[in-house]
């Protein structure tokens, strides 16, 4: 393979990660509604915990056991979550 092609697919990959974020993202604003009509926190530690745990085993079962990117990237992921379910976005 040569570079620009091996570059083109990561283009690629990105372009579906980004689709990917922002369908989550919208995900996460329908979560705002339901929480704010069952009178829930946007915080739930328990679920946080189970995201990461299944972000870490989705990684490690495609080759990539990488538990400290796994924890990072889901904090990122989940923080914005939060921001958007608390209005700050």
């Amino acid at each position: 393979m040569e570079l620009s092609q091996a570059r083109e697919k990561i283009d690629l990959i990105d372009k579906q990660i980004a689709e990917l974020v922002a369908k989550r993202l919208s995900i996460a604003k329908e979560i705002a509604k339901i929480k704010r009509n069952d009178n829930l926190s946007v915080e739930n530690k328990q679920r946080e915990e189970e995201v990461i745990k299944n972000a870490v085993n989705n990684l490690k079962s495609n080759g990539y056991d990488d538990a400290k990117f796994a924890k990072a990237l889901y904090a990122v992921l989940m923080n914005k979550s939060k921001e958007i379910q608390k209005g700050e976005q």
